[in-house]
């Protein structure tokens, strides 16, 4: 699950970007930066969201009753706190477990097929999920949102091999 959403290489605007570091900072500096950061922050473990609803590629989730909103608000403004990090929908954000990423652009058709399959999937399957417990929040990386691993100074080159990028 996505709990706070930190910088992406490619979001290099002011607004999607962090109050405290330059907009064309090194990224292996910002994974290091971020680390540091994060180290004063205790995550939260053993908590739980309730799926609300299929959306794209997405199950949007909300916490299961006010302590774990509180808890998820508090730790969301820690965050933002510390790394400066405040997007324009931070007060808004939609927790969420990505299943998948669009890599291209669908036409009218295939849209309304997704639109389909979604309304089918929230109807059958998503009013009959249970509660999901997350069991540990971490700072993650990513090359290409095809894998995310806990943050550790070789993690991102390891990636990059495991992709065969330079």
């Amino acid at each position: 699950m996505t709990v706070f959403e930190l910088l992406c290489h490619f979001n290099r605007k002011p607004e999607d970007w962090s109050s405290k570091l330059e907009l064309d900072e090194d990224l292996e500096k910002l994974d290091t930066h971020f680390y540091d950061k994060l180290s004063s922050i205790k995550f939260p473990s053993g908590f739980e969201m309730q799926p609300a609803r299929i959306s794209g590629t997405n199950i949007e989730v909300n916490p299961v009753d006010e302590n774990t909103r509180k808890l998820l608000k508090d730790l969301r403004e820690q965050l933002a706190e510390v790394t400066g990090v405040r997007f324009p929908n931070h007060d808004t954000y939609q927790f969420h477990i990505s299943f998948g990423y669009r890599i291209h652009d669908l036409t009218e058709e295939e849209e309304q097929e997704i639109k389909k399959l979604n309304e089918t999937l929230n109807k059958e399957v998503v009013s009959k999920i249970g509660a999901i417990t997350i069991k540990e929040v971490s700072y993650t990386v990513f090359e290409d949102m095809s894998k995310f691993v806990p943050y550790n100074p070789g993690a991102r080159m390891q990636l990059r091999v495991e992709k065969g990028y330079k």
